[in-house]
């Protein structure tokens, strides 16, 4: 489980007109990564993965093990879809099989216009 350490405002720098960078200043619980290698792992819009190294080119071990996380915490959201779209599932099926029974209301023709009439006296009389 991730611990959090802290809230930082992402800035900007523009080492020249045509190019601009997004900055992030690392908590100062963080102090000691200063100098290490910072890799970037995109694992969704809003949501990186930073992995500090001693070396500039990260080992396949290691991204393969950020990868492999990514793909556990995928599979676990896709398997509470399953049990939700599965309860769903049931509750439509037990519904269509059981349909409301009405017993205050009185159908009509609905041919007449007068109010107390057709599918006004089912919505709003009780």
């Amino acid at each position: 489980m991730a611990t959090y350490l802290g809230s930082v405002r992402v800035g900007r720098l523009r080492p020249n007109p045509k190019q601009e960078l997004a900055i992030i200043r690392l908590p100062v619980k963080l102090v000691d990564k200063i100098g290490k290698y910072a890799h970037v792992f995109e694992e969704s819009s809003d949501v990186i993965r930073i992995v500090f190294s001693n070396d500039k080119e990260l080992k396949n071990s290691v991204q393969q093990a950020v990868q492999s996380d990514y793909l556990k915490e995928l599979e676990e959201r896709i398997r509470r879809l399953e049990i939700a779209i599965e309860e769903l599932r049931n509750t439509i099926a037990s519904n269509s099989t059981n349909p409301p029974t009405n017993t205050k209301n009185k159908k009509c023709s609905g041919r007449d216009l007068n109010p107390g009439h057709g599918i006004e006296s089912l919505l709003f009389h009780k």
